[in-house]
C-alpha cells in the first residue's frame, strides 16, 4: 500500500492537469470564436480560424491543390481547406464576398456590391462546381486506402453576414450552419484519431503550391 500511494497521487495530479488543459483549450477556443464573430467574418482566413476554434479534434489540410489535366491542359482541383474528423472528410471552399450573390448558370456565379470605389459587378467560377471537382480528386486519391466514398463531403461556405444570396443547393451553408452540419453529421463509419492524422498527412503530400495568376489592377479592389 505504501508503494501504491505515491503512484496514486501522481496519477491523480496527472488527471487533474489533463482536465485543466482540456478546459483551458475549450475556453481559449470559445474566446477566439467570440472575437472572430464579434469583428465580423470578412476573409477566408477568418473563416478557417473560426473552424479551427469551433471544431476540436480535427485535422486540417489548408489550401489543397491537386493537378488535373483537362483536354491536355494542366489545371488544379482546389479546396480552401479540408477537415478530417472521426465522422468524415469535409472538402470546403469559402465564398467571402459581400453584396448580392447569385448564380447565372451552373458554372458561373455573380456578385453585385457597392464599394467605396463605386458599384461592382463581377462573375466568378461556381464554388459548387469547384468543390465537386476537389471532392472527386480526394475520393480518387483515397480510393486505394479503402475509405468509403460516402465519408467524403463537399461544402461551400457563404462566410460573410452581409452577403445577400438566395442560392439554395445541397452543400451550400452559412458559416455557423456549416459548423453545425460538420459537428452533428452522423456517419456509418468512424475514423480513429491516428487515421485522421494519416489522411491529413497524405493529402498534404499530394497538394502542390499553386502558381500565382497575375491579376489585373482593376480586379484587385473588389
Amino acid at each position: 500500500m505504501k508503494f501504491f500511494a505515491p503512484l496514486l497521487i501522481v496519477l491523480v495530479f496527472c488527471l487533474i492537469a489533463y482536465l485543466l488543459m482540456i478546459l483551458s483549450i475549450k475556453l481559449s477556443n470559445r474566446l477566439a470564436s467570440k472575437r472572430i464573430i464579434g469583428r465580423g467574418i470578412k476573409t477566408k482566413d477568418e473563416t478557417v480560424a473560426l473552424l479551427y476554434a469551433e471544431l476540436t479534434a480535427t485535422e486540417f489540410v489548408e489550401d489543397f491543390n491537386s493537378p488535373v489535366y483537362i483536354d491536355g491542359i494542366r489545371k488544379y482541383a482546389h479546396a480552401d481547406t479540408i477537415l478530417i474528423r472521426k465522422n468524415g472528410i469535409f472538402v470546403i471552399n469559402i465564398c467571402p464576398y459581400r453584396g448580392k450573390i447569385d448564380n447565372e448558370d451552373d458554372y458561373v456565379w455573380r456578385r453585385t456590391a457597392k464599394t467605396r470605389h463605386g458599384p461592382v459587378e463581377k462573375t466568378f467560377p461556381s464554388p459548387v462546381v469547384e468543390t465537386k471537382h476537389a471532392v472527386a480528386v480526394v475520393r480518387h486519391l483515397l480510393e486505394k486506402s479503402g475509405i468509403d466514398s460516402s465519408m467524403i463531403h463537399g461544402i461551400v461556405i457563404i462566410s460573410r453576414l452581409d452577403a445577400d444570396t438566395m442560392y439554395e443547393d445541397e452543400g451550400v451553408y452559412r458559416t455557423q450552419d456549416a459548423i453545425k452540419y460538420i459537428r452533428n453529421l452522423n456517419s456509418k463509419f468512424i475514423f480513429e484519431r491516428k487515421e485522421c492524422k494519416d489522411i491529413s498527412v497524405y493529402l498534404s503530400e499530394k497538394s502542390e503550391e499553386r502558381p500565382e495568376i497575375e491579376v489585373p489592377n482593376g480586379e484587385k479592389r473588389g
